[in-house]
């Protein structure tokens, strides 16, 4: 896997779109599983009605 972007956005625009890649991303390592060990939410570190809440804001 390769490093993570840690520079800093400089909009609202970026940080949405990062946080769209960042979902979509976890969604596709863990075949869109968000529930349970090794799910999208635990990998962001999320609960998974607040991922889900926040996959419902990209969309």
């Amino acid at each position: 896997m390769s490093e993570p972007d840690v520079s800093i956005p400089s909009s609202f625009v970026e940080i949405f779109m990062r946080e769209r890649r960042n979902i979509e991303k976890a969604l596709e390592t863990t075949n869109r599983n968000i529930y349970g060990i090794g799910g999208a939410a635990e990998l962001l570190g999320l609960k998974p009605t607040t991922l889900l809440s926040r996959i419902k804001k990209i969309e």
